[in-house]
């Protein structure tokens, strides 16, 4: 995890990779925005996760966790005493969504998954506020397609699940990227996730 506070006041960005370890143009992303954005040039915060779920990674294990079975973004808001798995669902939403004014979590196409490369925010008639703003996050991601997660608002008292949606639920507007396919690593797939989040900042 890399924080970077900026030299001058402002919104908390919270960003995550990694959440399925197999999944690794955004985990190279991450490692990429890490070094190139200069806190002295940076307004607010960036909570930046490079890899939220390392057994997954070190497992090359698709999806899951290999150590207990369950699916990190199928998890959220997670335990504090629970498995592995919901033990960090609920570090990520305690110290990274719950202190962020904005999310994005960073996705790509996993070991099976051939995916065209888009960008996703949550919408809801309960909360215009966070729908607006993360319609315009979506758009500053610059990517071609853009898809909207409508959260019907029964949804809204119901668990989560998934990492972005725990962050709508607490009204911060929310993104997901999905970029790259089949667990592969290319410089096609990670040059538009670290153009999109300098573009969003």
């Amino acid at each position: 995890v890399s924080v970077l506070h900026g030299s001058q006041p402002g919104p908390v960005l919270g960003i995550t990779a990694g959440v399925h370890g197999y999944e690794y143009a955004p985990i190279l992303a991450a490692q990429q925005l890490a070094q190139q954005i200069d806190p002295a040039t940076l307004s607010g915060t960036l909570i930046l996760v490079h890899l939220a779920n390392v057994p997954s990674f070190l497992g090359r294990s698709p999806y899951i966790n290999p150590l207990d079975q369950k699916n990190l973004n199928r998890e959220f808001p997670g335990k504090e005493d629970g498995t592995l798995t919901e033990q960090i669902a609920y570090q990520i939403t305690q110290e990274v969504i719950a202190r962020s004014d904005y999310f994005l979590d960073m996705h790509s196409g996993d070991a099976p998954e051939d995916l065209r490369p888009y960008v996703g925010y949550y919408s809801s008639e309960r909360f215009p506020e966070a729908s607006q703003k993360g319609e315009a996050m979506a758009r500053a991601l610059g990517f071609d397609h853009i898809i909207v997660f409508d959260v019907p608002a029964v949804r809204i008292d119901e668990p989560s699940l998934y990492c972005s949606q725990e962050a709508f639920h607490r009204q911060i507007p929310a993104v997901d990227i999905e970029c790259g396919r089949l667990g592969t690593v290319q410089t096609r797939d990670v040059e538009p996730i670290v153009n999109g989040v300098m573009n969003l900042l």
